[in-house]
């Protein structure tokens, strides 16, 4: 497993929500327990492979990949894995994992907007809404070009992320969650939907033990279908679907999330 050091801040304005949750354990502490359930990983892992539609061991690179989700389990399968990713608090969870699963990764903690060209990989997943939306759409696009200098031509990209339409049919201005032991609480209130700049802030309080510790204030773009659409061929891919669903149900009014697959030109 090797690791390389990158940029380790979003240098934006807009982006320093994104340092507060990803530069910190806020994220792991208030996600993890409920996104990690096995059955829905391993259901998530067997359709993005199904989507890329690669043989084993090829080259998938986790773009904005975490702590190893997926790209853990995908290397378990007999594939070769890089995972990129802003967060050396991430990055480093996602290299002791995969060591303790007995499975190779190369990690690489950069900017995704400088994802390094000689990466070089067969297809790439962007799996859970992680980056794109995140700042301006001037960094999407940049980061897209990064991306696409680093696949191979043809390969294959699967991008998963919210579904704005699913969002504003079940707009909710708050929400409470709290971890299977009961001891972090993370409460998002106001949570607003600003239709000028399709954007849902949200204002997020971690509760641990009773006490609070943080508060983050986040700002993401939710993209329609045909904006992604148009921010994926200026960067030099070939939208081929939308999907509703990594199981490859076509898209919908009602669908969860909004899949887009598409080939690098």
């Amino acid at each position: 497993m090797k690791q390389e050091e990158g940029e380790m801040k979003m240098k934006t304005r807009s982006g320093s929500w994104v340092n507060e949750m990803f530069l910190t354990d806020f994220y792991v502490q208030t996600y993890r327990d409920k996104v990690d359930d096995e059955l829905s990983v391993a259901r998530d892992v067997d359709g993005v492979l199904k989507l890329l539609g690669l043989p084993k061991g090829s080259h998938i690179l986790d773009w904005c990949g975490g702590y190893g989700r997926h790209a853990i389990p995908i290397a378990k399968r007999g594939y070769r894995v890089t995972l990129l990713d802003l967060s050396p608090i991430h990055t480093r969870l996602a290299g002791r994992e995969a060591r303790e699963a007995g499975v190779k990764i190369r990690i690489v903690t950069k900017d995704f907007r400088k994802t390094p060209p000689r990466i070089k990989a067969d297809g790439a997943i962007n799996m859970f809404t992680a980056g794109i939306g995140y700042l301006s759409e001037r960094d999407d696009l940049l980061a897209l070009k990064s991306l696409r200098r680093a696949l191979k031509p043809g390969a294959t990209f699967v991008l998963d992320t919210m579904s704005p339409h699913y969002i504003a049919r079940n707009y909710n201005p708050s929400g409470y969650t709290v971890s299977n032991d009961g001891s972090v609480r993370k409460v998002s209130f106001p949570r607003v939907y600003d239709f000028w700049t399709g954007r849902l802030i949200s204002t997020e309080t971690l509760y641990v033990g009773g006490r609070k510790e943080m508060v983050v204030t986040s700002s993401l773009r939710l993209y329609q279908p045909h904006e992604l659409k148009e921010l994926l061929e200026k960067a030099g891919f070939e939208v081929l679907s939308f999907l509703g669903s990594l199981a490859g149900e076509p898209m919908a009014i009602e669908s969860k999330r909004l899949v887009v697959l598409s080939l690098r030109r």
